[in-house]
């Protein structure tokens, strides 16, 4: 039985749960998706609704185990109500970057941790949206954090990475306590 694209690069047949540091998956390179079918549509669906739920401002493939380069946005960074405001990004990729802004950064795939993270204040980025067409939007600040934060996640980074090895170990070691049940 041949699997899809999707399916080859799932851990199991749902993306029903947000993957959590140290899951191997997420330090893995995310592979393009060549066709946008109904598979990935789905993938979309469940990643806003897990993302909704957490809350989150953004999610990626490979945080719900699928090795595919699909990354989903909240443009009004969880202030806005309409699903207007939610894009899925199919095979993103930064066409320009602008600025600079160090800001706090967490992940959902490591809960509870944060840290203040340099990004650019403005980034332009080309992507496929669920019907297949191309598109290119220009974001700034939260949401152009967002961005770059999802898109580290599709080349197996994050976010911690963009901290000097004692900075990162402290936290990891918070982490641990966390997941640990500690604070």
């Amino acid at each position: 039985m041949n699997k899809s694209p999707v399916s080859a690069l799932k851990r199991s047949d749902s993306a029903d749960k947000i993957l959590i540091y140290p899951d191997p998956l997420l330090t893995l390179k995310s592979e393009p998706v060549e066709v946008i079918g109904e598979e990935v549509k789905t993938l979309a669906e469940q990643m806003t609704m897990l993302m909704k739920s957490a809350p989150g401002t953004g999610i990626a493939a490979p945080q719900v185990g699928v090795l595919q380069r699909v990354i989903v946005i909240d443009l009004s960074c969880g202030e806005g109500t309409s699903d207007d405001d939610i894009v899925t990004m199919v095979n993103p990729h930064i066409l320009e970057t602008e600025g600079t802004i160090i800001d706090e950064e967490g992940c959902l795939s490591i809960p509870n941790i944060y840290a203040d993270i340099e990004r650019p204040s403005k980034v332009k980025v080309k992507f496929q949206n669920l019907e297949g067409e191309e598109e290119e939007i220009t974001t700034e600040d939260r949401v152009a954090r967002c961005v770059m934060h999802e898109m580290e996640h599709l080349d197996g980074k994050l976010f911690w990475e963009h901290l000097g090895p004692f900075r990162r170990n402290i936290l990891k070691l918070k982490f641990g306590r966390i997941q640990r049940g500690f604070r």
